[in-house]
């Protein structure tokens, strides 16, 4: 009984310690992005779709890095992906959550908590391939469809989901020809809003 008495004691006196501690929560949305290619035609078209990603979001958010060790978020090509899937690309996105002493230091100092915003993209190899001529003509079918096809998987790492709208960047299929009159008006609305919450 008195072991039992003493722990719902300590609990309620670390509950009230850790009521009294502050604590602060930082959201990390930069997303330093590693390709995972060896093509150089390949490496630089991603860095100039990056760069266009960038200059219509107003801001540095994705960044292309040489080695896995500064990579949070990471870039892969499978062969055959449209013949065995069905799809030219996936994304999908995950957190990393860290958090900084305990319950105790908690009461005596500020606690903080990081979490980390990662993305990691799969694309197509053929397909990709064979648009990456398009770099060097932004107007042209090649780079409109590889930069649609860039910012679907690139939302879909910011969280978004898929749009019922044929106009929308997100929506659910994406042609080997992209649309003229994709809204991506709408898109970088959404993609501003992730960036700047708190």
């Amino acid at each position: 009984m008195l072991l039992v008495r003493s722990l719902w004691i300590f609990v309620v006196l670390s509950l009230i310690m850790i009521s009294c501690g502050k604590e602060s929560i930082v959201h990390v949305r930069e997303f330093n992005i590693y390709a995972e290619t060896n093509d150089p035609e390949v490496k630089e078209t991603l860095s100039q779709l990056i760069d266009q990603y960038n200059s219509d979001v107003n801001g540095q958010v994705l960044n292309l890095v040489d080695t896995e060790e500064q990579a949070n978020s990471s870039i892969r090509f499978q062969r055959n992906m449209l013949a065995t899937e069905h799809r030219l690309g996936h994304a999908r996105w995950s957190t990393l959550k860290k958090t900084n002493g305990d319950a105790f230091e908690a009461a005596m100092s500020e606690r903080k908590t990081v979490i980390q915003y990662s993305m990691h993209m799969i694309f197509d190899l053929e397909n990709f391939k064979r648009k990456t001529r398009g770099r060097f003509d932004k107007g042209s079918v090649e780079w409109r469809h590889l930069y649609h096809l860039f910012c679907h998987e690139v939302g879909h790492g910011l969280q978004m989901d898929h749009d019922g709208n044929p106009r929308s960047v997100m929506y659910s299929k994406i042609s080997q020809q992209s649309r003229d009159d994709l809204d991506y008006e709408d898109y970088f609305t959404k993609a501003r809003e992730f960036f700047t919450q708190p």
